[in-house]
């Protein structure tokens, strides 16, 4: 039996001041990205013992089946109490999770999974490209099989939390004959160990580094 989303706001409002990391917007502010990992790290491990991270996942690979109406809750009193965001396990926990859970192999579930849960793991996302953002349709960066693998070519921006992550979704084109530039773009999941791949922060004004 599931709360109602009144009873789960109330229960989150008693939880969160006690839970949420003394100090933590100086931590981040001083500490730089040391500091930002620290926090980040800790407020996951507090969301995951408490049931929190992966309780939007299915039951059946963990989770708690957590409907968008409690999760619109949840990241409300987030707000509201002034907590982190989970920004460093943002792509594990949600885009890759979700894309696996719809179309991945249970090979790729039981490999992939685990280390997202644990929040130890950390993916990015390479959707963006130099002149093609938003447009994402335009991107150039090609995918070529030779034998049982694929060749990257190509570059991607505002990569955020690249310079952290382990593994990456990547989207490439892998058919530049396709009628329609929309056609012929795969995802792959990209080791950011890889050869070949080479990460540049971009510096802000502000002497941080976010993508």
């Amino acid at each position: 039996h599931r709360a109602s989303v009144s009873d789960f706001r109330a229960a989150l409002q008693k939880w969160l001041p006690e839970a949420i990391p003394a100090y933590w917007r100086q931590t981040v502010q001083q500490g730089g990205a040391a500091g930002y990992l620290a926090t980040q790290r800790a407020w996951y491990q507090t969301l995951s013992d408490a049931g929190l991270a992966t309780a939007h996942w299915p039951g059946a690979w963990g989770g708690t089946d957590l409907t968008l109406e409690y999760q619109i809750a949840l990241f409300q009193e987030f707000a509201r109490a002034g907590a982190p965001m989970i920004d460093l396990n943002l792509i594990s926990l949600y885009h890759m999770a979700a894309t696996l859970f719809a179309h991945g192999t249970d090979a790729q579930r039981a490999k992939y999974l685990e280390g997202a849960r644990s929040g130890g793991v950390v993916w990015c996302q390479g959707f963006s490209e130099p002149g093609a953002g938003s447009d994402l349709a335009s991107l150039r960066t090609k995918a070529m099989k030779k034998g049982d693998k694929y060749v990257v070519s190509g570059q991607k921006i505002w990569s955020s939390y690249a310079a952290w992550a382990d593994y990456c979704l990547l989207l490439v084109r892998t058919d530049s004959e396709a009628k329609r530039k929309h056609d012929g773009i795969s995802m792959l999941i990209v080791d950011m160990k890889s050869p070949g791949v080479s990460i540049q922060p971009i510096r802000q004004i502000t002497g941080e580094a976010e993508f």
